[in-house]
């Protein structure tokens, strides 16, 4: 069967969510036509969609064997590998991959979540600048670049990197939420807030807009403002702790010892372990406050 013609009836079968289908084609291609390297990738794929992740491995590990130079099977080999959590093998094709195709925008980016998430963001950050040698106005690369350096806690380089991400995407939320992060870091609260307000405009049914601005209110002593933030918060999701924690807090800088007692209650229902809301309740208790209910409570009794 001419490769592709057997591309064509793949794509079909996975555009219809066909999995099983598309198993039965590939194991019938390489039955067919053994020496065909691309179908034996194919099929290494089509394996991973199927959960089987060690047929997997075996099919990219055999075109490797005859041909070490696959970059699509080594690519594919750092995928399965990830799953398996072998992260020293995953980066070990990767780094093959991008020597023998330095311009493959994948490889490089597969490398930088996987040193990303081993926390070697100083290691990720040489791939995101390689990304951005290939495309320099790609927007989530900046991102992730920006993340990286966060991370570092080189806020101000951070902050022109999410400048950059939203520059090539300027609805590019994730960019305003983590620059509006970099930016409270670097005291510059007012530019936080008109930050917040673009991405609350962008997710207005996003609760984590709210709760940050509210922080950003708190600090810039405007509790009530804060306050009405925490509430759209709350409104919106409930089951967060944090949210709760904060609105306590800002409710206790106010005087109002009862309300804030009731939202640190809350949190601890939801995250009985939350270390910040344990210390203000029992804070507040051990002036004497009574909870609403005549008990504290400890169980945890919502889900995030």
């Amino acid at each position: 069967m001419a490769s592709k013609d057997w591309q064509y009836q793949l794509n079909d079968l996975l555009y219809n969510g066909d999995l099983d289908g598309a198993m039965n084609l590939m194991l019938d291609v390489v039955r067919r036509s053994p020496n065909d390297m691309r179908a034996h990738v194919q099929l290494g794929k089509t394996q991973m969609m199927m959960g089987e992740i060690d047929k997997a491995i075996e099919a990219f590990e055999g075109v490797l064997r005859r041909s070490s130079d696959n970059v699509e099977a080594l690519k594919g080999l750092a995928d399965a590998s990830e799953i398996f959590g072998d992260y020293p093998k995953a980066l070990e094709s990767l780094d093959r991959a991008t020597q023998l195709a330095p311009k493959d925008f994948e490889a490089w980016k597969s490398m930088g979540m996987i040193l990303t998430k081993l926390r070697k963001y100083g290691k990720a950050d040489a791939c995101w600048n390689a990304i951005l040698r290939l495309n320099p106005a790609d927007a989530e690369t900046w991102y992730n670049k920006g993340s990286a350096l966060q991370m570092l806690k080189k806020n101000e380089e951070a902050n022109k990197c999410f400048d950059k991400a939203l520059q090539a995407k300027s609805d590019y939320a994730e960019a305003l939420i983590e620059k509006g992060v970099v930016l409270r870091r670097l005291k510059q609260l007012d530019e936080a807030i008109k930050v917040l307000d673009r991405y609350i405009k962008l997710k207005p049914n996003n609760d984590t807009g709210y709760r940050d601005k509210g922080v950003l209110l708190y600090q810039l002593k405007q509790p009530q403002e804060a306050l009405a933030c925490f509430d759209k918060a709350v409104e919106i999701n409930p089951y967060f702790a944090d949210t709760w924690s904060n609105k306590g807090t800002v409710l206790r800088s106010t005087g109002d010892l009862q309300g804030a007692l009731t939202c640190f209650e809350k949190a601890l229902q939801i995250n009985p372990d939350f270390g910040p809301a344990q210390k203000a309740r029992d804070a507040i208790l051990a002036q004497g406050v009574t909870p609403a209910g005549g008990k504290s409570k400890r169980k945890g009794l919502f889900r995030r």
